[in-house]
């Protein structure tokens, strides 16, 4: 099954719904209004910087560790089409590759490359132009000076599937290049952590049809935090946009969010974190969709992490927000969503998701529209020895539009094969 990120990142993190859903680790920096970074980044800045652990291949000073996947997906529904439906067999053969290079005791380079392929048996005009690169790609280096960590990234992606996006329907592949470079500074004062950075980001489309989404964005993103106890964390964050479309359908921006988040630990089992705010835009006038509105709406987002057992650990995250449209300026965007994973044994693994948006359009003049849509899914994991594993796993997905031939269901059922190198 394709890894899949959206190609807007909401003010919250609503990509959470399908990078958990369908199976990408990690939604990336790469987004306007609200560039998640400021989130993601900051949380990962605590995290301890080298992790030896996941490596288990030695290549002079560097550390490496590699698996294959190899997918195989029956789609009932490839193109999203509420009426003419079409299936096919899809193989998706996927390689990752992971690499610390420890320059220093204290500096170390990393690079995350997943590199992919899809191809559709019975309609190959679907099959991918260039190889696919996972959203959780990267190439960062770490730099540690006194209580300072500076991180130099790039984050790069190539991905195709279209169920992602919300706005979309009656399209089968919707492949595009995004790419994040940028530098993240976080000052460690013990109880308080100053957290923020730059990024310039990149989208462009590989299919014509979508070349008016093609754009550079400048994100600049602030956070501070004070931990008040070993419980309880509260803080502020801030974040700034400017969209540039290379055409004249889209308006350009600048975008912007200022709000508080609180972070605890309920029980020993149960954490809660909260973020709320507000977010507004500016749109320049002009562009073809006719769309002359402007955005000012708060935002709120909510997460609760269960740990019921030592088998068995949940998640819930819910909010509202809202992301860059596709033919109008933004879609708002309320959104609930649900996974856990149960530990069966020491050979398998059960993984429960489900999810709910509902989605509405600013008032242009291009296909404006109000979605909802439900959808779940369920796997199975099972290691057959130490290096190969086995999955089995079925996902739907159903898409209602008050626009007439814009409705659409989808069912997929994978079988996969990993190995660990």
């Amino acid at each position: 099954m394709e890894l899949i990120e959206p190609r807007f990142f909401c003010w919250l993190v609503a990509p959470l719904l399908f990078s958990v859903l369908f199976g990408s680790e990690n939604a990336n920096g790469q987004e306007s209004i609200r560039p998640s970074l400021a989130g993601s980044l900051s949380a990962e800045s605590r995290l301890p910087m080298i992790d030896t652990g996941q490596y288990n291949i030695k290549l002079g000073p560097a550390l490496l560790s590699m698996s294959a996947l190899l997918d195989l997906e029956y789609n009932d529904n490839i193109a999203l089409s509420e009426t003419d439906r079409k299936s096919d067999l899809i193989v998706e053969p996927l390689l990752n590759t992971n690499v610390l290079w420890q320059v220093s005791e204290y500096n170390a380079i990393r690079l995350n490359l997943g590199l992919g392929y899809v191809k559709y048996l019975n309609n190959p005009r679907f099959d991918s132009s260039s190889a696919s690169i996972t959203p959780d790609s990267q190439l960062a280096f770490d730099i540690y000076v006194g209580d300072f960590r500076f991180t130099i990234f790039d984050q790069l992606s190539i991905q195709q599937n279209p169920v992602t996006e919300i706005n979309l329907s009656n399209v089968a592949r919707f492949e595009r290049l995004q790419n994040a470079a940028g530098l993240s500074v976080t000052w460690d004062l013990n109880k308080v952590v100053l957290f923020g950075g730059y990024t310039h980001y990149n989208f462009y489309s590989f299919d014509s049809q979508f070349d008016f989404l093609n754009q550079t964005e400048e994100q600049f993103f602030f956070s501070s935090s004070l931990k008040l106890s070993d419980s309880l964390t509260v803080g502020v964050r801030s974040t700034l946009g400017i969209v540039n479309y290379s055409e004249n359908f889209q308006n350009d921006s600048s975008d912007y969010s200022a709000g508080a988040f609180v972070e605890t630990q309920l029980t020993r089992y149960l954490s809660l974190s909260a973020e709320g705010g507000y977010q507004g835009a500016h749109f320049d006038g002009g562009g073809f969709d006719v769309d002359t509105s402007q955005l000012n709406i708060p935002y709120v987002r909510l997460q609760l992490d269960h740990r019921l057992n030592r088998y068995w650990t949940e998640h819930l995250v819910a909010g509202y927000g809202a992301q860059l449209g596709f033919t109008t300026n933004y879609t708002a965007l309320a959104y609930v969503h649900y996974d856990a994973n149960w530990r069966m044994n020491l050979r398998t693994n059960l993984n429960f998701d489900a999810f709910y948006e509902n989605g509405a359009d600013s008032p242009g003049t291009v296909q404006v529209e109000h979605v909802n849509r439900v959808g779940g899914s369920i796997s199975c994991t099972y290691a057959v020895g130490r290096k190969v594993t086995l999955n089995l796993g079925y996902q739907i997905i159903d898409r209602n539009s008050d626009l007439a031939g814009h409705s659409y269901y989808q069912n997929c059922v994978i079988l996969g094969l990993g190995y660990v190198f």
